[in-house]
């Protein structure tokens, strides 16, 4: 109850504050009338009891200063008067304030822009119910492996793991990249689809937008024609008819029901689908061949007080067991399981980028809080008379600090508001640039209440960062010397200066280490981009083909349609050649492990290579140049003996100092009619197996009419623009089976580019927040430099009276700003020095140098300082000696 009273008394003196006043004038009143009347009651004369009560009782004004400070609610009245003089002093100084917010602004908007991506990326959890308890599990090989070594699992290890797991309270399995054909509703369309169990969406907790999920048992065969859409593909394709549910939909030439909607908030961005359906699996299927069939994954929810570390050790366990029990599929494999928020980070695979991207905006907010302390620090010399004033009239040290950084506290608050509009346009930027695959279009990207109370976090940050170190250098001023100048002009200290050297120094560092990063990774994928790949992607249409299993479920049907369309294609006006490929080139085909003749290793020491099924004529068709040996011919069908084609890479590393050709090797596979020696006819140039990869990897081809394929890519060389050619080719497929969809239908060079639209995006933020940093720098040397020019125009006066020459003054003004350039670019590329080892490591298969760019760096930061420090030393010649010695 104690406590309770001085509170509401507070409340009290804050909210009615004029009522508090009138009754502690009344009270003082009262206070002194009773004075005076005891002593006039004591025979004390009137007039001298006046004057004695009036001697005792002191300074009204005094005595409630005091009674206000007693209470707690003086703290907020101060803060109020600090922030309302504090305001009153920005805005007499609107040069100074739009500077300082205008420079703070781009800091925090490039944070606040970058930190929008980290959040869609790495922070926003999946909309899933208690999506903490949802893992994912996958295989772990210590072998090149598929994406970042989150690798699926056999569905017998799934069966196995789903019955022995101690930690999951509902397992499900989902089956992700698969192409499937709508038909039946317009155009045919080749959508993204996904085989799930049917608790799947029961387990993830997320209901269907309108009907339902799947329920149980029809993910049994013969029940299993049902299928759920993306609230994207609802409304996109279906005009969001809300009588849909219950109706069929042709998909790979089957009729399926569909029976429910999902949300337009639901997206899982590492299993990216528009349509879902059953996946039926047989428990009964556990031999040797579902083992070497690694296409699915594990979800799990995970039972109450359970943790992931704990889930890890479970299947670490149970895949360690399937090892010990099948060492032929499952020996050099292991599991892990992670939570699915942070299975799709890892999945995306932009941790490197994300740091450095980071790292930047961080480095240019620092330069931006140099700037703003410099200025701060040239303002504090013009109010020094002001602070000694105040601090004459009993203000404690602490009370000017915390004034002048309530100063920098409400430039913080300017600057990250106005920096959060520009991270609207930021973010905005982000999407529209970001949308070069299903996966980044799915990331949501936006500036919500996270960002936000970064933002504020990063802005109250940026306050301590630059107005701590100037408020205290403030005031630890001399008083009396400072009262005593008479001075108009009151000169900075030595201190003082030398701090604003140090800041400018310390911004050129940044801004070269910053360049030099930025440069080096420019000129790295540059590099890579104006590589030769190994093939010539001009003139190139390209286009994928998926054959429904129902319609083409015999290798007859699936050649003779290929044959077919390749017939055709070669009739088409403009067309060269034309062929099929499994894979693109230079777009990541898949690796599979093979076994050289007269070697028994077991699968997981089994040497790897890139793997192609390929049509007669593929390699002319894509240019791709043929060194030794002969080109698959028509006649290396299914009845001939098994062949394949190597590249020079895989001749070099497997045959070294041996000829390959007429040598025989074993790709491995599920398929026991495909695991036959195949000997080797030919051999190919390299080609790349991504657009920015340096190094080259082994590659094999097969003829496709030995590996039968229902999913295949058609490339036609061309005359002239590849996409004139679209249309017909779209015709010609339909000519021969009007249900059957074309995807990704563009030129080679157009695939290219936009698989490396993510790699331009970055460049370009890594260069544009570079040269913010040199902007910046630049900025800081010339507020550095002018200041000292209106600090030094008597000096210069003097020297010049005294016979100095322009010619003098200018090389001792451009030094000033030119030493400090120098000093602080030297230590920015002895920084910068092993950043190319640095990103090497970062990037698998990245070749950086930094040879160039250290050369380079210098040479901008020279001119850019040269720059800053001319302008202010032209002013500085130009000062008349005669008004500047009068001037005090």
């Amino acid at each position: 109850m104690s406590a309770v009273k001085p509170f509401l008394a507070g409340l009290r003196s804050l909210f009615r504050k004029q009522d508090v006043e009138q009754e502690l004038d009344d009270e003082l009143q009262d206070y002194f009338q009773r004075a005076v009347q005891q002593k006039i009651e004591s025979g004390v004369d009137p007039a001298r009891a006046l004057r004695e009560a009036r001697i005792e009782m002191g300074s009204t004004e005094a005595t409630k200063e005091r009674v206000h400070e007693s209470g707690w609610q003086s703290i907020f009245e101060s803060i109020a008067q600090d922030l309302h003089y504090g305001l009153r002093t920005l805005r007499k100084n609107p040069g100074f304030t739009i500077v300082a917010v205008t420079t703070l602004a781009l800091g925090i908007a490039a944070n606040a822009t970058i930190f929008s991506f980290v959040n869609a990326v790495m922070l926003q959890p999946p909309a899933v119910h208690d999506a903490d308890s949802v893992v994912v599990v996958y295989g772990t090989t210590t072998r090149q492996s598929f994406s970042n070594n989150l690798n699926p699992i056999s569905s017998p290890n799934y069966f196995a793991w789903k019955s022995a797991n101690r930690v999951f309270s509902e397992v499900a399995a989902i089956q992700p990249w698969q192409n499937v054909n709508l038909t039946g509703t317009g155009e045919p369309e080749q959508l993204n689809s996904v085989s799930v169990t049917a608790n799947f969406f029961s387990l993830l907790g997320v209901p269907a937008a309108l009907g339902r999920t799947f329920e149980p048992g029809e993910d049994q065969k013969g029940d299993d024609r049902v299928a759920v859409l993306s609230y994207g593909l609802w409304t996109r394709r279906f005009a969001s008819d809300p009588n849909l549910p219950g109706k069929t939909i042709g998909i790979d030439g089957e009729q399926y029901t569909v029976v429910g909607i999902m949300p337009k908030s639901f997206s899982l961005r590492s299993f990216p689908a528009e349509i879902w359906t059953p996946l039926v699996l047989d428990p009964a299927q556990q031999d040797q061949t579902a083992r070497q069939k690694r296409s699915y994954f594990l979800f799990g929810r995970l039972k109450p007080h359970t943790t992931t570390l704990q889930a890890q050790a479970n299947f670490v366990a149970l895949a360690g067991q399937a090892a010990h029990d099948f060492p032929a599929t499952d020996g050099g494999w292991s599991a892990g399981a992670l939570t699915l928020q942070d299975y799709m980070t890892k999945e995306f695979n932009a941790g490197p980028a994300i740091a450095i991207l980071i790292c930047t905006v961080a480095f240019v907010l620092l330069i931006a809080c140099a700037n703003i302390s410099g200025l701060l620090l040239a303002r504090a010399t013009a109010r020094r008379k002001e602070i000694a004033l105040r601090m004459a009239l009993g203000a404690g040290r602490a009370r000017i600090v915390r004034q002048l950084m309530l100063e920098s506290l409400i430039l913080a608050i300017f600057g990250g508001s106005l920096g959060v509009l520009l991270s609207f346009w930021g973010a905005a930027l982000f999407r529209a640039k970001l949308n070069f695959n299903v996966e980044t279009r799915l990331l949501k990207i936006q500036i919500d209440t996270t960002v936000l109370l970064f933002t504020v976090g990063i802005s109250v940050l940026a306050a301590f960062l630059f107005g701590l170190v100037p408020a205290l250098q403030t005031t630890r001023s001399d008083m009396n010397s400072t009262l005593k100048d008479s001075g108009a002009a009151v000169s900075a200290t030595r201190g003082r200066n030398r701090l604003r050297r140090l800041l400018v120094a310390g911004e050129c560092a940044l801004a070269v280490f910053l360049l030099s990063g930025s440069g080096i990774m420019i000129h790295a994928l540059y590099l890579s981009w104006h590589e030769y790949l190994g093939f010539n992607s001009d003139h190139l249409l390209t286009a994928g083909i998926t054959l429904p299993v129902k319609n083409y479920s015999s290798v007859t049907m699936q050649h003779e349609f290929f044959t077919n369309l390749l017939q055709k294609t070669a009739e088409l006006p403009g067309t060269q050649s034309s062929a099929l490929t499994s894979d693109l080139p230079g777009t990541g085909a898949a690796h599979d492990t093979f076994t050289l003749q007269g070697e028994d290793l077991p699968p997981a020491k089994r040497p790897r290579a890139v793997y192609f099924v390929v049509s007669p004529g593929y390699l002319a068709a894509a240019q791709i140049p043929l060194l030794r040996g002969r080109d698959f011919a028509r006649s290396d069908n299914s009845s001939a003996p098994k062949v394949a084609i190597v590249n020079a890479e895989f001749a070099r590393r497997f045959f070294p100092g041996v000829d390959p050709i007429g040598k025989t090797i074993r790709i491995d596979t599920p398929d026991p009619e495909r695991a036959d020696w195949r000997m080797i006819i030919g051999i190919a140039g390299n080609v790349k197996n991504f657009s920015l990869q340096h190094s080259d990897d082994p590659e094999v081809y097969e003829s496709y009419l030995q590996h039968p394929a229902t999913a295949m890519n058609v490339v036609v060389r061309t005359a002239g623009d590849p996409g004139a050619l679209a249309p017909s080719l779209r015709q010609a497929v339909y000519g021969l089976d009007k249900d059957l969809p074309l995807s990704d239908v563009e030129s080679m060079t157009k695939l290219l580019n936009t698989q490396e639209t993510g790699d331009h995006f970055f460049t370009a933020m890594l260069a544009t927040f570079a040269g913010l940093a040199l902007l910046l720098a630049a900025i800081g040397i010339y507020g550095m430099v002018a200041y000292s020019v209106g600090q030094r125009t008597r000096e210069i006066g003097i020297r010049m009276a005294m016979g100095a020459q322009r010619k003098s003054i200018l090389r001792m003004v451009v030094a000033q700003g030119a030493w400090l350039a120098l000093i602080g670019g030297g230590i920015g590329l002895a920084m910068s020095l092993p950043l190319p080892q640095a990103f090497s490591a970062m990037f698998q298969d990245f070749y950086v140098t930094g040879t160039q760019v250290f050369i380079a760096v210098p040479l901008v930061i020279a001119l850019t300082a040269l720059l800053a420090c001319y302008i202010p030393a032209r002013r500085a010649v130009k000062v008349d000696p005669t008004r500047a010695l009068r001037c005090e």
